[in-house]
């Protein structure tokens, strides 16, 4: 028999001392008892019905006090063992040992052999109590009894669905923690989840499977979870069906809103900047980006939700808006700016959708977006002069021509490594004109502006090829004669220069950390 553990005197020592007073409580009763028989009655005071009461109450209470702390006592692992123990209208002698859950020790029950010793019921005895008062502590006190003798813990059975209940839950929380861990992974990149193929084990399954399967190879319990749920089909528990996948995607969604709503609400006061774009499912969905100051003093910029619109009204749209911002507590009083494009339903001061807004809160001030206007000068600006229409056209044609065939565009490649050492210069390749993007047209220009030289001897090269088709002979020899007129040069040399300072300040103007100080400077 191994030996035994020391007890734990803190809890045990609590729980005797308890019960000890509740047996000292029934032998001061007795004694007082006892005493009242033998002595030669007295005329006691008269008390009112009301200090009968309250005395009585008194009793009941500091006795339940004790019942409820030997309870609490109790219930944290705490039992009273004995084969013999039943239960009777009487306190009966208790030769038990006590027992905890958690560290299954026993020291003899002396308390209890002390309540034992006299086999009638503790009473608070007196003359002007009622047998409803003794009935009530009588109850109160097998109550305690009924909580001595329970059984030891350890042998119950919802102990035992406890600890399975506890593992399984243990087991699918690390599986939940890979799989959040995946859909974080793919939607702070950008990258699609779902496809067709929704097959463990197949080498076309889409990106959210697939990167399970790679986690799977150097973790063994995620491996194993593959090979014993992974294409179990619908209705059996695996956690990696796409429907988990979508409603865990929308739980960290609403968690991040959440947690952006929390630092504007904080903040207090905010600006807003709204545009409207379709997306591949042609649904028309308006964009809407919330601009305040964090408690560290750090300009926050963050896109808060697409809102699917039906049509392009200012009133429409400000209703959408004001809808949202009440559905998450945001405070449309606290709105100080309103950035927009210069599209006509936005900036009207009549109709626009700023001027809506501005009816309900006069302190939400419109400003037009400084890149979205710095691009609109260029377009005018470009469009005032035939000759700068001409000049992108020419400068269009000429990527066109290249991008075409490959084999073209190595001629173009080579040419290029030859006239200059920088081989790896990105910024020397033709670019695409852009009619909205003006960097695509600063990129387009500088490229054209530094391998000018290189560009004519592509074009040499290809018109003298005999084995070219004569359709592309023809184009080059066009572009060959477009790109040796002089007013093409000092275009290229002219506008690399105006779309480069341009492109700057356009960047400049949509970094977020931008303010009136840095502003000023452009």
């Amino acid at each position: 028999m191994s030996p035994k553990r020391p007890p734990r005197r803190d809890v045990l020592h609590e729980a005797c001392v308890l019960i000890t007073r509740l047996a000292d409580v029934a032998a001061d009763d007795r004694l007082q008892r006892r005493n009242k028989m033998s002595e030669v009655p007295v005329k006691k005071k008269h008390q009112s019905g009301s200090e009968k009461r309250k005395k009585r109450q008194e009793q009941q209470n500091k006795l339940n006090e004790q019942l409820k702390k030997t309870q609490n006592l109790f219930k944290l692992g705490f039992s009273c063992e004995s084969k013999e123990h039943q239960l009777h209208d009487s306190l009966s002698t208790c030769s038990a040992s006590h027992t905890m859950a958690a560290d299954p020790i026993e020291v003899p029950c002396e308390p209890f052999e002390q309540i034992g010793q006299d086999q009638e019921t503790p009473k608070l005895v007196g003359a002007e109590e009622s047998e409803a008062e003794t009935e009530v502590i009588h109850q109160n006190v097998v109550h305690l009894e009924i909580l001595i003798s329970r059984r030891r813990i350890h042998g119950r059975i919802d102990t035992s669905l406890e600890i399975t209940f506890n593992k399984e839950k243990e087991y699918w929380k690390k599986v939940l923690e890979r799989i959040i861990s995946v859909i974080k992974f793919l939607s702070s990149r950008g990258l699609a989840f779902r496809d067709d193929n929704e097959i463990l084990g197949s080498q076309h399954n889409d990106n959210y499977l697939g990167i399970l399967e790679l986690i799977a190879e150097y973790d063994p319990f995620l491996s194993s979870h593959l090979a014993k749920y992974g294409n179990e089909g619908k209705g059996k528990q695996s956690y990696l069906s796409g429907t988990i996948c979508e409603e865990l995607i929308e739980i960290l969604g609403n968690k991040v809103l959440k947690y952006i709503v929390n630092e504007i609400i904080e903040a207090k006061y905010f600006s807003i900047s709204v545009d409207s774009t379709p997306d591949i499912s042609h649904t028309d969905q308006l964009t809407v980006v919330l601009r305040y100051v964090t408690s560290n003093g750090e300009v926050a910029e963050r896109f808060l939700k697409f809102l699917l619109i039906q049509n392009h009204k200012g009133e429409e749209l400000a209703t959408e808006i004001l809808i949202f911002l009440s559905q998450y507590n945001i405070d449309v009083r606290n709105l100080r700016g309103q950035s927009y494009d210069n599209a006509s339903n936005m900036p009207g001061c009549y109709n626009g959708l700023q001027a809506h807004i501005k009816r309900i809160n006069h302190l939400a001030h419109y400003v037009p977006c400084a890149a979205h206007s710095l691009n609109l000068v260029g377009v005018r600006a470009a469009e005032s002069c035939v000759g700068a229409i001409s000049f992108f056209g020419f400068v269009q044609a000429l990527y066109n021509f290249f991008s075409a065939s490959t084999h073209r565009w190595a001629i173009m490649l080579k040419h290029l490594e030859k006239g200059d050492e920088r081989k790896q210069d990105s910024s020397l390749v033709l670019k695409r004109v852009s009619d909205t993007r003006w960097c695509a047209r600063a990129d387009a220009t500088k490229a054209l502006a530094n391998g000018y030289n290189s560009f004519q001897k592509a074009l040499q090269s290809i018109a003298g090829d005999e084995t070219q088709t004569s359709q592309a002979i023809h184009e080059a020899k066009c572009l060959l004669n477009d790109l040796g007129k002089n007013e093409n040069a000092v275009m290229a040399v002219f506008w690399a220069a105006i779309l480069d300072q341009i492109n700057g300040v356009s960047i400049s103007l949509q970094r977020k950390q931008l303010n009136f100080e840095r502003q000023s400077i452009f």
